[in-house]
C-alpha cells in the first residue's frame, strides 16, 4: 500500500496584487490556492483507480491511499498527476498555474510491517512537509529518503 499526500502551489505572474507585488512573489494567496486545489481534486479523481481512496486532509492537502502500490507505483502515480495537471492548467493566463508538491510512503507488505494505516498517512504528510520548497516545479519526496524525522 502507498499513501500519497499532495498539495498544490499556485502561481499567477500576470496578476498584480493590491500591494503592488506580483503573485509569483506571493505564493499562498487563498483564492489562487482554492482554484488550484479544485483542479488537483479533479485530476486526482480522473487519475486514481477504483480501489484508491481520496480524502481531504485540511490546509489544501489531499491524501490518496493506493492499495497494491509500491514506491515505484507512487512515483508513477505522481507523474500521471503532474502530466494531467499540466494539461488542465490554463495557457491564457486567466487562472493560476498549479505546481504539485507531494510526499509519499509505501509499505510493501502491510500485514508483516507492523505499521498502522494512520502511520502511513502520517509519514506521507511528513514527507510532504519536507517537499514544500519554494520552487515553481513539481516535487515528490519519499518518506524513506528523509534522514531526520
Amino acid at each position: 500500500i502507498a499513501c500519497v499526500a499532495v498539495m498544490p502551489q499556485a502561481v499567477n505572474e500576470n496578476r498584480v496584487w493590491s500591494s503592488g507585488e506580483h503573485a509569483s512573489e506571493e505564493i499562498t494567496n487563498e483564492i489562487l490556492n482554492h482554484d488550484a486545489l479544485a483542479r488537483v481534486v479533479d485530476v486526482c479523481r480522473e487519475e486514481s483507480r477504483r480501489s484508491d481512496v481520496i480524502g481531504y486532509l485540511g490546509q489544501s492537502r489531499l491524501g490518496i491511499l493506493a492499495p497494491d502500490t509500491d514506491a515505484e507505483g507512487a512515483e508513477l502515480f505522481f507523474g500521471r498527476l503532474t502530466r494531467a495537471l499540466e494539461k488542465a492548467s490554463p495557457s491564457d493566463g486567466g487562472r493560476s498555474k498549479a505546481f504539485l508538491h507531494a510526499g509519499y510512503c509505501a509499505i510493501a507488505d502491510l500485514s508483516t510491517a507492523g505499521v498502522e494505516p494512520t502511520e502511513i498517512l502520517r509519514r506521507a504528510e511528513v514527507a510532504l512537509e519536507h517537499a514544500q520548497v519554494p520552487l515553481y516545479e513539481h516535487v515528490a519526496l519519499n518518506f524513506d529518503s528523509i534522514t531526520t524525522v
